[in-house]
């Protein structure tokens, strides 16, 4: 969720920058928006890789430009130095920054777009009982949240707006039906996606103010009482530790020395918790299903001496996407179980003893 942020603000900037260029009398407005516009949206697509708001607005407004002849052509390319500008500048920072801190440009790369498309056949190829029931999810948290109410009450709306208006809210429409696309095409529809929609929808509710304002009044509050009641439960969970960090920090208290820890599958508060190492590389579970199906590596951890001290499971190593009958071999062989620690199983190395992790789960 905490990367959600710097998305938003990202976005914010860049389609700031472009109605900057859209709207600014002056020729350094139009040079000064496309940075805007070119940083914010390379900004956002280091962040998220599907975060290109930026140019969707930026092409909504171009159409509507010469729609309604308010975008020169000088303007433009004005616009396009600046926005290749700002853009340059900011990739190369974050390129810079990822190659001192031990990764390449096409790591990065594959890390953004050709991993996402073999993620996304992975996900696809399986039965989706999970992603269907977050879909679900999904789909009530934007009712309940406000999304929902808020989009129909703008489509309401935008009859009653003028001419000049409505075509910016036409765009703003178009930009709101990309986010949910994207969000869709996400594959996995995690609650937090729906922070895409933030942008689109309050530029919306703030055309509808201009037209209906008891309308916008409505959307707003639609929006607005869901998150002053979400931020007041978050607040008063704050200090709450989550469960995986519950098992890694009661592993972490039984470990000494050089201790390893391995979680399967997807459970990277564990290791954070644990304050230990993890010789396996693949801390989320899409990775594992899309770049290690048949568990060779995950095996190859186990059996090879730089196996973990502990390894961490649910109820067993299946999951779907993956052939763990190798796996679970291996497990048993050099492994045996020591606690139930929150509903995880945790094993440890034959030939060592630590204390039994233990931890209050509430």
């Amino acid at each position: 969720m905490r990367e959600r942020l710097p998305v938003l603000c990202a976005g914010l900037a860049g389609v700031l920058g472009v109605v900057l260029v859209w709207r600014g009398p002056r020729r350094r407005d139009h040079l000064l928006g496309g940075v805007l516009a070119g940083a914010g949206l390379v900004a956002a697509l280091m962040v998220k890789q599907n975060m290109v708001d930026v140019l969707v607005v930026a092409s909504g407004v171009v159409a509507l430009g010469a729609l309604t002849r308010t975008l020169r052509l000088r303007t433009l390319l004005v616009a396009l130095v600046g926005a290749a500008a700002g853009g340059v500048a900011v990739a190369g920072v974050v390129l810079g920054w990822a190659v001192l801190h031990g990764t390449s440009p096409g790591g990065v790369w594959y890390a953004m777009y050709p991993f996402r498309v073999a993620a996304g056949a992975a996900l696809a190829s399986s039965r989706g009982v999970a992603a269907h029931a977050r879909g679900l999810h999904l789909l009530a948290a934007a009712a309940v949240g406000g999304v929902v109410p808020a989009l129909a009450v703008l489509l309401l709306g935008v009859r009653r707006m003028r001419r000049d208006v409505r075509l910016v809210a036409v765009v703003t429409l178009a930009w709101t039906a990309w986010a949910a696309a994207s969000i869709a095409i996400g594959g996995n529809f995690w609650t937090h996606y729906l922070v895409q929609l933030a942008l689109p929808l309050a530029v919306g509710v703030g055309l509808l103010s201009t037209a209906r304002p008891r309308l916008a009044t409505v959307a707003a509050a639609s929006c607005l009482v869901p998150a002053v009641l979400s931020a007041t439960v978050m607040s008063a969970r704050a200090d709450d530790l989550t469960r995986d960090q519950r098992v890694g920090q009661a592993i972490g208290a039984a470990s000494v020395g050089a201790d390893s820890l391995v979680v399967a599958w997807g459970h990277p508060g564990v290791v954070q918790g644990s304050g230990l190492t993890s010789p396996y590389p693949s801390l989320w579970s899409l990775p594992t299903k899309t770049l290690d199906p048949d568990l060779t590596g995950f095996t190859a951890v186990l059996a090879g001496p730089r196996a973990p001290t502990w390894v961490v499971t649910g109820r067993s190593l299946h999951s779907w996407g993956l052939r763990t009958r190798d796996a679970t071999a291996v497990l048993h062989r050099r492994y045996h179980r020591v606690a139930d620690v929150c509903g995880s199983t945790v094993y440890l190395r034959d030939g060592l003893a630590r204390p039994v992790p233990a931890a209050d789960c509430g």
